[in-house]
């Protein structure tokens, strides 16, 4: 598994993530902070995301929507509450070894579902870890947090 991670965030805690997952949210991140605009907000985004966002979360049709319209990120359903794009942290416990959330004093948080603490400090261990049970793992400047 190639896993990415980063700890360039509010709190700089290390988070780890699978690297297709860290793009992905990455992308959305990018698209909800910089769009000014609907269209601007479609073009920075994956098409089927895009697509999903405006008709299952919204409602909507894509003819429905204005792009012209000013974009507000807080209109995307459960971005307000931190709910989208997906919480790495809380995926982290699908696949990250036990022992290290031991060894390197590991934190379960329930601030909204369960995610997976690790202090940034440890990082840098943590990536040479990873490696040592076979996982690809390289830092990133990436925000997908």
């Amino acid at each position: 598994m190639e896993i990415l991670y980063t700890t360039n965030n509010e709190f700089g805690e290390a988070v780890f993530a699978r690297r297709d997952e860290a793009h992905i949210v990455a992308r959305i991140r990018r698209a909800l902070n910089n769009a000014g605009t609907w269209r601007e907000f479609k073009d920075l985004m994956d098409p089927f995301e895009y697509q999903y966002l405006v008709e299952k979360n919204l409602g909507q049709s894509l003819e429905e929507v204005d792009l012209d319209e000013a974009f507000n990120p807080d209109a995307i359903p459960g971005v307000a509450d931190r709910y989208y794009p997906t919480w790495l942290q809380a995926r982290m416990l699908e696949w990250f070894p036990k022992r290290l959330i031991l060894k390197y004093d590991g934190d379960i948080t329930s601030l909204r579902g369960d995610a997976l603490v690790i202090p940034g400090e440890f990082a840098d261990e943590v990536a040479d870890d990873l490696r040592a049970e076979g996982y690809t793992v390289a830092k990133t400047d990436l925000s997908f947090l």
